[in-house]
């Protein structure tokens, strides 16, 4: 079979996406590759070119200047009308059985053909209007740009493959799409581990007991919740259990704690080096902290759960689907407190029988549910029911 992958970016060349859209165009990268091992023949129709238009430009400069508000040209149908061209010019000279968009609405929402229709991503981007810093102050325009071009494409599409629960009531709720053809497939890590299970299982049985290290890692340190990250690090050491808190994606300014802080910076898995200090940091550490006040799909916890590390995090967004209490972690409300957090944390580690079980857990979470090996199977047999 035959799939023609539609992408704005260039999926092979990561050298040009920004630290900010690692994530996505990280896991569009992943989902061509698990479809290539699953036999699939993949068409790489992208990267397209963004038109410079100056109606554009003066639209941004009038909202920003005159309103206070954000406009957003990739939401705007000259760009749209831009992206479709140049798709349908390209799938003019195919023979593709399927397309398939794995990064959002943007690049198909004006294409024209009759070949079935795939779009597989995180949550739609009007779900995250009001959600998302980026998506809370947009022009009247953009928001109504958003919401009518991203309904055409779900409706124009045949499967929907989304990460959350949450995402797929969006797309019930909000645009009446039709329940029978939306599913959800949580999604692996973007970077596969280099060690063995057997090698994550020491390293969980070697976990030391009398102190418990903590890591955050993320890039957006505000939507992510570092600040409540540091302060459960705080108030653990000031109960009495030696916490030391490592933070992978960003170096933010955590004022006087950097005594038991930890900076590690961005990492570039791709580069060996960073990658083997990235997997000694998820191996030495007890839980993944990631409380979340934003996030749609936080891969992080996928790939925590896939080194043993069960997770401390939010019930919001589609983070309920990924961690699921009692078997990788928990998640808090926003009514919980730091305290709440420390409880949590002091009752596993002054028990390690306890801790190890949930450790284990984490780790069949990931490998029965979460990893992309699972994720393959299901949406091979996905994309297989749709071709006509």
């Amino acid at each position: 079979m035959k799939v023609a992958c539609v992408t704005t970016h260039d999926i092979h060349d990561s050298s040009g996406w920004s630290k900010h859209r690692q994530g996505i165009y990280g896991a569009s990268r992943k989902i061509t590759q698990v479809l290539e091992s699953s036999g699939f023949q993949i068409e790489y129709l992208g990267p397209l070119r963004k038109p410079k238009s100056p109606i554009t430009r003066s639209k941004w400069l009038f909202y920003r200047h005159i309103f206070k508000q954000d406009y957003y040209s990739w939401a705007d149908s000259i760009v749209l009308n831009s992206y479709g061209n140049q798709v349908n010019k390209k799938l003019h000279s195919s023979n593709a059985d399927v397309i398939l968009c794995p990064e959002s609405y943007v690049p198909i929402a004006q294409i024209k053909s009759e070949v079935p229709l795939v779009i597989w991503i995180d949550t739609t981007l009007g779900s995250l209007i009001n959600f998302y810093s980026f998506l809370c102050n947009l022009c009247t325009e953009t928001k109504r740009n958003i919401f009518f071009f991203e309904r055409a494409a779900l409706e124009r599409c045949d499967l929907i493959i989304v990460t959350s629960d949450w995402a797929a009531r969006f797309i019930i709720n909000t645009y009446r799409i039709s329940p029978d053809k939306i599913k959800v497939i949580p999604r692996g890590s973007n970077k596969e581990r280099t060690l063995s299970a057997q090698q994550v299982h020491q390293a969980i049985k070697h976990r030391k007991q009398d102190c418990c290290t903590l890591t955050f890692v993320g890039v957006d340190w505000a939507r992510k919740g570092g600040d409540i990250a540091v302060a459960v690090a705080a108030r653990l050491n000031q109960r009495g259990l030696p916490t030391q808190l490592q933070i992978i994606g960003c170096n933010p300014d955590t004022g006087d704690s950097g005594k038991y802080i930890n900076f590690l910076g961005f990492l570039d898995r791709s580069n060996p080096e960073d990658m083997a200090l990235f997997e000694s940091a998820l191996l030495q550490s007890h839980f993944l902290i990631l409380p979340a006040r934003a996030e749609h799909c936080a891969i992080a916890l996928s790939e925590a759960n896939s080194y043993g590390v069960p997770c401390l995090t939010t019930d919001v967004g589609g983070i309920p689907t990924i961690v699921q209490g009692g078997r990788n972690g928990r998640t808090f409300s926003e009514d919980d407190t730091i305290d709440d957090y420390c409880d949590y944390v002091m009752q596993y580690i002054s028990d390690p029988s306890a801790y190890q079980e949930l450790a284990t857990s984490s780790l069949q979470e990931f490998e029965t549910r979460l990893s992309w090996n699972v994720t393959q199977e299901k949406a091979r047999k996905l994309i297989q029911s749709v071709v006509r």
